[in-house]
C-alpha cells in the first residue's frame, strides 16, 4: 500500500468511528425500556411536581427536573429546524455519561426526570380543565 491508500483508510475508520459513537450515544427514547404508569403509581416525589403545577399555567418549562441533582446530572436542548421557529425534536442528554435521548416533535409534555428516570403523559394540556390525576405516564428507564 502507498502513503495514499494509508491516508484514506485512516480517514475512513475515524470518520467510521465517529459515527459509532454517535449513533451508540444517542436514544430515542420509544426504543427505552419502558413501562405505562397510572397518576398514583409514581413515584410521590413526581406526583408532588405535578401536583404542584397551577392549573392553566403555561409558563411551566417543558422538562420538569423533580430533584435538583436531576437538574445538574441532566441537560435539555429543543432542536429547531433551519427555516422557520418550528421545533424538530427536543433532547435530554446526560451530562456524565454524555448519553442523549431523543423526543419526537408531538410528543405530549412535560417532561418529568427523576431519578434516571423520564416520565411522559400521554396527553396534552392535562394542567387545563382536566384531572391531572387521571393522565396516564410512561416511564421509560434512561440508560
Amino acid at each position: 500500500m502507498n502513503y495514499h491508500e494509508n491516508k484514506k483508510n485512516i480517514v475512513f475508520i475515524g470518520i467510521f468511528s465517529v459515527l459509532l459513537c454517535c449513533i451508540s450515544c444517542s436514544y430515542n427514547i420509544k426504543y427505552l425500556k419502558k413501562r405505562v404508569l397510572r397518576f398514583n403509581e409514581l413515584p410521590s416525589k413526581v406526583r408532588e411536581k405535578i401536583s404542584s403545577i397551577p392549573e392553566c399555567d403555561n409558563s411551566i418549562n417543558i422538562v420538569l427536573f423533580v430533584d435538583p441533582s436531576d437538574s445538574i446530572n441532566y441537560h435539555y436542548k429543543r432542536v429547531e429546524t433551519i427555516i422557520g421557529p418550528w421545533v424538530l425534536y427536543y433532547i435530554i442528554t446526560d451530562i456524565n455519561t454524555k448519553t442523549s435521548y431523543k423526543i419526537d416533535r408531538g410528543t405530549p409534555s412535560p417532561y418529568v426526570v427523576y431519578n434516571h428516570k423520564l416520565y411522559v403523559p400521554d396527553t396534552y394540556d392535562f394542567f387545563c380543565g382536566e384531572d391531572y390525576r387521571k393522565v396516564i405516564f410512561t416511564e421509560y428507564e434512561l440508560k
